[in-house]
């Protein structure tokens, strides 16, 4: 069969063809992708621009997930490299995705935010300048995404909070050519279960050490039109969604940061408390009504990395921090964070401690 060729053209000079060639191994394609995940056509997925957060992750059965991104409302894409149907172990793809994809199913956030996307940031895996050696996912994310109009924060962490409990990640094949069985169990997942696949064709043509990829998505599941988005609660709803105990601890809570000036921002179940650190809001506590989350209790978390970002002296956040994991209500404790279910051991009492 005749080769396909590709033009490119420079102004004012003659154009030059480059021939469609094959990927000479596996390692070529991911290499291509995992440098330049821009390449992922998001648009034709309906996801936005995304932001890589591990490159061959290693997960608890030995095996290791190829790429791991996130886009800005919290979508938890994990893809799967194959450089075409002459690879003997194509048919394993699927069978990989769905491993890893329980395996995040098993994830809190704090699971993934310290587990997953800062040993990332931070183990010299990351290639993107802008999030190199962050803290915390949030960071990464405000300074990957800081120049979208509707960006916020709090509710991509709520996406990424309900995208792992709920198992509902992207899951993406990436090959030279998805074969025929590869295809038929995509459509098969996206039309009879929760999953959601996608298949990613890329062309690829080379000469004289020049490399283009072109990348298709041709698979995936039907369109559905945009759903509208759910409305913000309210500090009522919030409470009236909280047991007995909850409410009064976090009625308390509420009051003293309404009080403060700074910003309580409502999300769709669940409230952030920000305070304004030089020119930049950052999120140091969070409150959620039960089964939010992945807790039965009504849910709470105090982001210590952000009180230090905000300026608080180091000596007198340990004694804070002392203080707090003295409280019976806290259950679990973080180098980054404290997170507690909100129990029939939360008081006024407990609530002036965190205050």
């Amino acid at each position: 069969m005749e080769k396909r060729h590709l033009l490119v053209m420079r102004e004012g000079q003659a154009g030059q063809t480059i021939p469609e060639s094959p990927i000479p191994q596996e390692t070529t394609l991911q290499d291509a992708f995992k440098e330049h995940p821009e390449l992922i056509p998001v648009s034709d997925l309906g996801m936005g621009r995304l932001l890589v957060v591990g490159r061959e992750t290693g997960v608890g059965s030995g095996g290791a997930v190829d790429l791991l991104a996130v886009d800005p409302t919290g979508r938890v894409v994990v893809a799967e490299f194959k450089r075409g149907p002459e690879n003997p172990d194509s048919r394993r793809v699927i069978a990989q995705l769905l491993e890893y994809s329980s395996w995040l199913w098993t994830m809190s956030y704090e699971d993934f935010d310290e587990g997953v996307a800062q040993r990332y940031f931070n183990e010299g895996k990351c290639s993107e300048a802008a999030v190199t050696g962050a803290a915390s996912l949030e960071e990464a994310a405000a300074a990957y995404w800081g120049d979208l109009q509707d960006f916020s924060t709090d509710d991509f962490r709520q996406g990424i909070t309900n995208a792992l409990s709920e198992g509902e990640l992207e899951c993406i094949v990436i090959s030279t050519e998805l074969d025929r069985n590869i295809r038929r169990v995509i459509d098969f997942l996206n039309a009879t279960s929760g999953f959601r696949f996608y298949g990613i064709e890329v062309d690829h043509f080379a000469e004289a050490g020049r490399r283009v990829f072109v990348p298709r998505a041709t698979a995936g599941p039907v369109k559905e039109p945009p759903r509208p988005k759910s409305p913000r609660t309210t500090k009522a709803n919030f409470l009236a969604a909280c047991s007995e105990q909850a409410e009064a601890f976090f009625s308390k809570i509420l009051g003293y940061m309404e009080s403060t000036g700074e910003t309580v921002y409502w999300g769709t179940r669940g409230f952030s408390f920000r305070i304004t650190v030089g020119g930049q809001k950052r999120s140091i506590f969070y409150g959620y009504p039960r089964g939010t989350v992945g807790h039965t209790s009504d849910y709470g978390q105090i982001v210590v990395s952000e009180l230090g970002k905000a300026g608080v002296n180091k000596d007198s956040l340990t004694q804070y921090t002392a203080a707090v994991a003295e409280l019976t209500v806290i259950s679990i404790t973080d180098l980054g964070n404290m997170t507690f279910d909100v129990d029939e051991k939360a008081d006024e009492a407990a609530a002036d401690v965190l205050i």
